[in-house]
């Protein structure tokens, strides 16, 4: 789903991507993309999930540096929005309860943004490798999902 929407997006620009659009691009109905979840999804331990979505979700953007300040863009929160309300969904049938996964999409969401506002401008200008700033970023959040398991989850 999310490299058809980053398809959808390099193609027919961000201000074309919509729900439908994409259900469209798809060949599924607009609904169904906002619970879709997949089996693995459903099973897995909510730190995969989580860790999942970041990382994945760093590397898009960080993939297509150039995309970054349309997503961010305020007309795009409510999008913003949903994706955070999947995730958080997806770890309440991990279970979670409805707060714990609210402050775990919350906090991680944080980190993975700030993430990817300090990272792109270094890759653009080359100052550090792609792989330490992966390296950096998966020990931050190896080390923050253990943080919010023992505070929040726990």
């Amino acid at each position: 789903m999310v490299v058809a929407a980053i398809a959808l997006a390099e193609r027919d620009g961000l201000a074309e991507l919509s729900m439908r659009r994409l259900a469209a691009e798809l060949g599924a109905g607009t609904m169904s993309l906002y619970n879709h979840v997949s089996d693995k999804e459903d099973s897995a331990d909510w730190r995969e999930i989580v860790a999942t979505w970041a990382t994945d979700g760093r590397q898009v953007l960080l993939d297509r540096i150039d995309l970054i300040p349309l997503v961010i863009a305020p007309q795009r929160l409510v999008h913003l929005g949903r994706i955070s309300g999947a995730v958080g969904s997806a770890l309440e049938r991990a279970g979670l309860d409805p707060g714990a996964a609210a402050t775990v999409v919350r906090v991680v969401g944080r980190y993975f943004a700030g993430a990817v506002l300090l990272d792109a401008p270094r890759l653009r200008t080359g100052g550090v490798s792609r792989s330490a700033l992966d390296r950096t970023f998966a020990t931050g959040l190896s080390a923050l999902l253990s943080g919010l398991d023992a505070e929040v989850v726990g």
